[in-house]
């Protein structure tokens, strides 16, 4: 059927964010409470749909469509896209790595991507309170622009911004943490800090530093062949713990030239957090190659599901963090020991 555009003047601008198996319900939720307080009608749907619905109806006077999924899952777009395509309706994809949408002036359009892919809580409201403006012809200046995450950076749950080099890292945290504190690297994705989902990254960082150690969360540039390197080798960790996919030779091989052990940590989207329990198999079958068999081939080892989900969010499983923590705080003691404090059996 044919898809309607217009809209009385009265009515409240209506966005339609269509996302993936990929993104977790929660960021919906996330959105929809914000735009709620910002007076926009804002709605969620995945796809691909259920037998039931007719994702034509979604497009219905929508003033912006917003397609959210990793580049990996944008073929399964591919039939939203066609459908776009016969309209005039205004639409963009935040995460394609370059400025894209349709049916947009070039400026409106990069400013729209840039808060959308920013994302958290501060970019959510300045970019439907931007969208209400320009929906209702006012003006835009006072507000506050697209703050996005850099290419490569740290993250802490208590600081107001990420960062970008280690040196403002530690220094930020000095008062925070003992001198010369063990070091517990993490390496996270950053698509969680813009979708507004680090409850399972903030509750590592309350434990880790509970335990007197230094909690050094931090994303990477794919694209750059010492990332990882760059990142954290001047911190001198004690355990690395990889909570994304690692899959490319010039990790294998920094992560040799590091020589830190490194813990391969996962997170279980299966089911909640009591069913995962209940359940004799840790990891989906299905996800086993990519999350445990190459990089355990590259000698990463011990792998330890730290996160089910709740309510569509990912939530830290706490016994598996204690684990986690009890392992590092023994590898820290070995480390420091002297060798006459050290006792070695086989």
């Amino acid at each position: 059927g044919k898809i309607k555009e217009e809209k009385g003047d009265n009515e409240r601008p209506r966005v339609v964010v269509i996302t993936s198996q990929f993104i977790m319900p929660a960021k919906l939720t996330l959105l929809q409470g914000i735009a709620s307080s910002e007076g926009l009608q804002l709605e969620g749907h995945i796809y691909p749909p259920s037998d039931e619905e007719n994702p034509e109806s979604w497009l219905i006077d929508a003033d912006l469509v917003i397609l959210d999924t990793p580049r990996r899952g944008l073929r399964l777009m591919s039939g939203i896209q066609e459908m776009l395509a016969e309209t005039s309706i205004p639409w963009i994809f935040p995460r394609g790595g370059k400025v894209t949408g349709e049916n947009l002036q070039p400026d409106l359009k990069s400013t729209l991507n840039a808060y959308y892919r920013g994302g958290g809580k501060e970019n959510f409201s300045h970019l439907l309170v931007y969208i209400q403006a320009w929906k209702s012809a006012q003006a835009t200046d006072d507000i506050p622009p697209p703050v996005e995450l850099p290419v490569s950076g740290y993250y802490h749950s208590q600081a107001e911004t990420t960062f970008e080099t280690l040196e403002n890292y530690l220094a930020w945290g000095k008062a925070r943490w003992s001198e010369n504190a063990p070091v517990l690297a993490i390496v996270i994705s950053p698509d969680a800090i813009s979708d507004g989902q680090t409850a399972v990254y903030d509750h590592l960082i309350e434990q880790i530093e509970k335990a007197d150690a230094v909690p050094l969360l931090f994303w990477y540039d794919r694209n750059h062949p010492k990332a990882v390197s760059d990142k954290i080798a001047a911190a001198k960790p004690v355990l690395i713990v990889n909570m994304t996919h690692m899959i490319s030779a010039d990790r294998k091989q920094e992560l040799s030239d590091l020589n830190v052990p490194v813990v391969i940590g996962l997170g279980h989207r299966g089911s909640d957090m009591q069913q995962w329990r209940e359940d004799a198999q840790g990891v989906v079958g299905g996800r086993y190659a990519t999350l445990m068999v190459i990089p355990e081939s590259w000698g990463m080892s011990d792998p330890v599901v730290l996160s089910a989900v709740e309510n569509g969010a990912p939530v830290a499983i706490r016994e598996q963090v204690d684990l986690l923590i009890g392992r590092f705080k023994k590898l820290a003691k070995l480390q420091q020991a002297k060798r006459d404090e050290l006792k070695l059996s086989f």
